[in-house]
């Protein structure tokens, strides 16, 4: 039953430690509904950026510091059903990241949808200033908190898009910019389940790093710097998991693969 408690109207560190407490819940817990927590689209982006930074804030206390951002374009199956405009964008932190073919356990986890994802490694060149400089295959699971999904764009990029874990490929490649007009194939036990594109999302690599730039300063309070990740994710319709398996990511010519096994 739905709780009758009022929606917290601004974000403070209580509303972060009921936040976290939904992540770790048991089944049948009565806590309160995840919608009366984060931020909506009346509160503004101002709210948004709040309950972000906060979050932030409360990972680095633990030594789980942000390590990039994630860009979820509006052109992807889930920003399109709520209409989003522009891309969404939220916080990666360290312990989001798992090591390429670790054993995951779906259940456990509350994991019920995989996504292929493409990550992106920011470096200085010569003359100081920031670019993509290398790229890798990702793979990506989620449990959305919400009943089924986020019921609007700001609930969706306060959760984070219901992110439990990322796993990136072993070998990265040279930036090449074709990269954003390419395909992917999302495999279980080596069988094709969906097929990413890169192109419907429309994104340059300026565009990218000025996305992950705002979101960086917003979220962390600090500029995008050398070393920072950028995931992006979306680029084929939802893909629910409801048993176990080997997954993977395959960008073909554009080299390499990367895969986790949900048990």
């Amino acid at each position: 039953m739905r709780s009758t408690l009022k929606r917290f109207a601004v974000c403070d560190g209580k509303t972060i430690e009921r936040y976290l407490a939904h992540l770790t819940m048991s089944p049948g817990e009565e806590v309160v509904p995840v919608g009366d927590l984060l931020p909506s689209p009346k509160d503004g982006l101002v709210e948004l950026n709040r309950f972000h930074k906060l979050l932030s804030e409360r990972h680095k206390n633990e030594n789980n510091d942000i390590v990039g951002v994630q860009l979820h374009h509006p052109s992807s199956d889930v920003m399109r059903m709520l209409r989003a405009t522009e891309s969404a964008s939220w916080p990666l932190f360290k312990h989001d990241l798992r090591p390429a073919g670790d054993l995951i356990k779906r259940i456990e986890q509350r994991i019920n949808c995989v996504d292929s994802g493409i990550a992106l490694r920011v470096e200085e060149n010569l003359t100081k200033e920031l670019e993509i400089s290398s790229y890798c295959p990702s793979i990506v699971f989620s449990g959305s908190r919400y009943t089924y999904f986020a019921p609007h764009v700001t609930g969706l990029a306060a959760d984070r898009n219901g992110l439990v874990s990322f796993s990136n490929s072993n070998k990265w490649t040279l930036w090449d910019n074709a990269v954003l007009d390419s395909s992917h194939v999302v495999l279980r036990d080596g069988e094709p389940l969906r097929v990413g594109s890169t192109r419907q999302a429309g994104l340059t690599t300026q565009k990218i790093l000025e996305l992950a730039s705002k979101c960086m300063t917003s979220c962390a309070g600090r500029n995008l710097r050398s070393g920072d990740l950028i995931l992006l994710a979306g680029f084929h319709s939802r893909l629910p998991v409801s048993s176990g398996g080997r997954f993977s990511v395959n960008m073909g010519p554009f080299g390499g693969d990367v895969f986790a096994t949900l048990q």
